[in-house]
Order: C-alpha cells, then sequence, then structure tokens
C-alpha cells in the first residue's frame, strides 16, 4: 500500500504464493456459511422468455457459471472507464431520437460485456423508440433475468404491450412491477395509462393522482393527470397541474394552452384570451392558439 497507494498496479503475479493463501482463507469463509454457499439457482426464465433470449443470442445470460473467477477488478478499471463514456453517448443520442446511433453504441457495449443490466434495458428502450417492439421486449427479457429485483424491466414490458394494444398483457406486467416495487411512481402512472386506453377515465385518473402524490416531480405524471382531468371536465384538478407544469418549466406554451382552456370552458374569456396570447408568444406556430384566439375575438 505504501509502495502503490493508488493500486494502479496488479500485484497478483509479483505476490501469487500470498494471493493464493488469501483465496483459499476466502473458501474457508465461504464453506463456513453451510447450504447458502452453495446456493447456484438463479430465476430461471418462462419458455416465452427463453425463446426471446436465444433470438438475441443470450442462450446463458440467466445462468452465470458455478466456481469460475471473474477478471481482477483492478484490471476492469479501462473498461468502466470505456462504459461510462458509451452509455453516456448513448443516452444522448437516445435523447436526441437518434435511437439507430444509440443502439450501435450500446451493442459495442454488450459485445464487452453481455451481463450488464442496465446495457439491455437501455437497448430495449431504443429498440423501443423505433418501436421494434419483439426485439425490445427480448432486451428487456436480457434485463429482467439479470437483475430479478428491479422493477424497471417489467415496467418497460408492460409499455410495450401497451403500445402493441395487448392491454391484458400490459395489465400482468405491471402487476408484476408492483409486487416487486409498491412504492414506485411509474406503476400507477402507466396503469394509469392502461386504464385510460380501456376507456376506464375516472380508474386512470385516480392511478394518476396516485403518481403525482408518490413522485411530484414526474412531470408526464402531473401531464396525464392535468390532460385527463381537463377531458373529463374536472377542472379544479386539471387547472393547478397546469400552473405547476408552468412553475417547473415544463413546455410553458401548452400548459397555459391547457389554462386557456379551462378558463373558456368555464366562461372567462378574458382570462382564456390572455393564456392564449401567452401560449402563442411561447411558441408562435401554435395553430390551435390562433384559431382560439379568433373565435374569441369575432
Amino acid at each position: 500500500m505504501r509502495a502503490d497507494a493508488g493500486e494502479a498496479r496488479n500485484a497478483i503475479d509479483a505476490r501469487g504464493p500470498l494471493a493464493g493463501g488469501l483465496s483459499a482463507e476466502l473458501g474457508k469463509i465461504q464453506t463456513g456459511f453451510g447450504a447458502a454457499a452453495t446456493v447456484t439457482d438463479a430465476p430461471q426464465p418462462d419458455p416465452e422468455t427463453l425463446a426471446r433470449l436465444r433470438s438475441l443470442g443470450y442462450v446463458g445470460i440467466a445462468s452465470p457459471s458455478p466456481g469460475v473467477r471473474g477478471p481482477d477488478p483492478k484490471d476492469m478499471v479501462p473498461t468502466l472507464e470505456t462504459f461510462k463514456t458509451g452509455i453516456s453517448r448513448a443516452m444522448d443520442a437516445l435523447g436526441r431520437g437518434n435511437a439507430d446511433a444509440a443502439i450501435a453504441q450500446l451493442k459495442t457495449l454488450v459485445a464487452m460485456n453481455d451481463r450488464s443490466y442496465e446495457l439491455h434495458l437501455f437497448l430495449g428502450d431504443a429498440y423501443a423508440a423505433k418501436r421494434q417492439y419483439d426485439t425490445a421486449l427480448g432486451e428487456y427479457a436480457a434485463a429482467r433475468m439479470l437483475n430479478a429485483h428491479s422493477s424497471a424491466p417489467a415496467i418497460s414490458e408492460a409499455r410495450v404491450y401497451l403500445g402493441q394494444g395487448n392491454l391484458a398483457r400490459a395489465l400482468q406486467q405491471i402487476d408484476a412491477a408492483e409486487r416487486l416495487d409498491p412504492t414506485s411512481s411509474e406503476v400507477p402512472l402507466v396503469r394509469g395509462e392502461i386504464l385510460e386506453k380501456q376507456g376506464r377515465g375516472p380508474d386512470a385518473l385516480a392511478q394518476y393522482e396516485i403518481a403525482v402524490r408518490t413522485n411530484g416531480s414526474d412531470a408526464q405524471a402531473r401531464v396525464s393527470l392535468a390532460s385527463l382531468a381537463l377531458q373529463l371536465r374536472q377542472y379544479d384538478l386539471a387547472r393547478p397541474q397546469f400552473e405547476k407544469l408552468v412553475q417547473m418549466g415544463y413546455r410553458p406554451s401548452r400548459m397555459h394552452f391547457g389554462l386557456a382552456q379551462i378558463a373558456e370552458a368555464q366562461g372567462d374569456v378574458k382570462k382564456a384570451i390572455a393564456e392564449y396570447r401567452l401560449a402563442l408568444k411561447l411558441e408562435p406556430s401554435l395553430k390551435e392558439a390562433s384559431a382560439a384566439l379568433s373565435r374569441l375575438s369575432q
């Protein structure tokens, strides 16, 4: 430690006997855990999941090889830096709507480590953005097998099934996600989207309210609540959501447009005109605001 405080050099070659002795001691400690030390069974995929994994080439992804020593952590530092940089580039590309670039970057990283939970989750998102739903589901299945305790793959799968119009399967997956993480704000949000698709407006509204209470900083939950409340003419519920979204800086032109619609529906023409004008000032190409102003000015 004195000679190499930063642990930049791997000492195992020079200190092989010591390393071997330490490894033997570690083996004794492991044996001391009794039956728990020999548990190697990982959650196994159902036939459909296994088929998806095989179609993507991840046949052995759910079964780590017992007794095989992985690479030394210090030797993996350069790879970790490559991973961090690569993931950042992929996320930037996906944020710009360039799913193809994100997929190319993530595939490069998966080739380096196909057991990375996050990579498969992000790849699924990228394929879902391209509406390649079956491939996205395969990636989410891989992520689920690598991290059986995370609700994120099940939530993502629910969104894909929702996009496919398979509402029964979407509900099944969101129920599975809730069992894994009952406190997740995404679970009621996605469940609300499913219920809204089913035409169950009041039930969906209740789920959106739960999502907002669980995570008030989630703009999408507030948008979903505000939009549906507006459709259901529950203006007192919709208004504070639009106002909060304006404060949050989330698409202010559209939020002012929503406030204008509420004002117009309640007969407050002066306020409606002011809100429509503000929306149009922020987004001059907003045709709906122009049309509303023309209608109210007649």
